[in-house]
């Protein structure tokens, strides 16, 4: 069991940041065929992020320490209206372009599961926002970007630590709100 929530933070903080958003790299293994991924250790700490799709995608982030699972977050979430379906690849698709450079801009969340709480592009088309309830041991998040203000990616985020002798949370982790709409 983690029992240290700085020490799982900074990890899991470390472990993102040299994972993403460079995971790009299809998996081999027969377990989940259509997959991606990446991987960071350091020490008897192990993160892995795997994930399937392209405009609409899914996937899990999981750390383990000594060998056994200690905190999981998975994902799903993509692009809303039709006009930023014509290109899927991250290189020709301006809104996944802006989105790679959301989360590599500058912010000091407590821990960086995606980008800071808001960005734009030099020119206001593009609004990022990161908006996370709970803390590390249990949470959710939300990641949207607008386009001229109208809502064209969104991105769900559930998580939290796992294992015998943890607490699942407090048990109001949405705290009131709903899924869906304006953040």
């Amino acid at each position: 069991m983690v029992s240290d929530e700085n020490e799982l933070g900074a990890f899991v903080t470390e472990a993102i940041a040299c994972g993403w958003p460079d995971n790009t790299v299809p998996r081999t293994d027969a377990d989940f065929p259509g997959f991606y991924g990446g991987e960071y250790t350091r020490a008897d700490w192990r993160y892995l992020d795997i994930w399937s799709g392209a405009s609409t995608d899914a996937g899990m982030m999981v750390v383990f320490r000594a060998g056994s699972a200690v905190w999981i977050c998975t994902y799903r979430g993509g692009i809303l209206p039709s006009e930023h379906l014509e290109q899927t690849s991250v290189a020709e698709n301006e809104l996944f372009r802006f989105l790679i450079d959301a989360l590599r801009a500058d912010g000091t969340p407590v821990v960086r599961l995606r980008g800071p709480a808001r960005h734009t592009s030099g020119d206001g088309r593009w609004e990022y926002k990161f908006e996370m309830s709970g803390s590390i041991d249990g949470f959710w998040a939300m990641e949207q970007i607008r386009d001229h203000g109208v809502l064209a990616y969104e991105r769900v985020l559930l998580g939290g630590r796992v294992g015998d002798g943890v607490s699942y949370g407090t048990g109001s982790l949405l705290d009131g709100r709903t899924f869906g709409g304006d953040m």
